[in-house]
């Protein structure tokens, strides 16, 4: 029986097509500005500029969390009840309106409008910056994991102390995720 070979179509094909896709992946991450802005989309830049400003927050920032937390889709509500771009919670929310002494309690529905949402998620985000005094890790930890876990972390040592996989590889996300959109819309904000 004679030997196949070695450079037949069934072996050739596959090889190619791992190469090809490999390709994409590594133009993605490093390639042209234009594809990697299909990456890192951008939307609601007026109302993430006004949130931001509002807060006192970098809106580079702002657009990495919302990337990372819904990829800017105000409907998306989590398992737990997060609602919209920054999935805010709404006991959160409500809770922010007590502390200004409004006693409205802030729904679900209202949390899926994007200018109320990027307000609560922002003034929250401002406020865990305010408590960690400025470092961004910690408080984009208390952000994704709780504040209960980020003071245990912030006692322990700090941002080298975060121990649950995900809210490291968030907070390495997100910081990763603002650097990009910084280099890819210098003028965005």
């Amino acid at each position: 029986m004679p030997r196949e070979h070695p450079l037949s179509w069934h072996r050739v094909v596959p090889v190619a097509l791992v190469a090809i896709l490999a390709a994409l992946a590594a133009g993605a991450l490093a390639g042209p500005g234009w594809y990697q802005r299909m990456y890192y989309p951008v939307e609601y830049r007026v109302e993430i500029g006004r949130a931001a400003r509002a807060a006192g927050i970098d809106p580079y920032l702002v657009t990495a969390v919302v990337h990372a937390e819904s990829g800017f889709d105000p409907d998306i509500v989590s398992k737990k009840g997060a609602v919209g771009l920054m999935q805010v919670m709404p006991e959160t929310a409500t809770d922010m309106e007590l502390a200004d002494g409004n006693r409205a309690k802030v729904t679900a529905q209202q949390l899926r409008r994007p200018e109320a949402n990027l307000r609560y998620g922002t003034g929250y985000l401002r406020q865990l910056l305010d408590r960690y005094d400025g470092d961004l890790a910690l408080a984009l930890a208390a952000y994704n994991a709780g504040i209960a876990n980020a003071d245990r972390w912030e006692r322990d040592g700090g941002e080298e102390r975060i121990n649950f996989p995900q809210t490291r590889h968030y907070v390495d996300k997100v910081l990763k995720e603002r650097d990009a959109y910084e280099r890819l819309y210098p003028e965005a904000f």
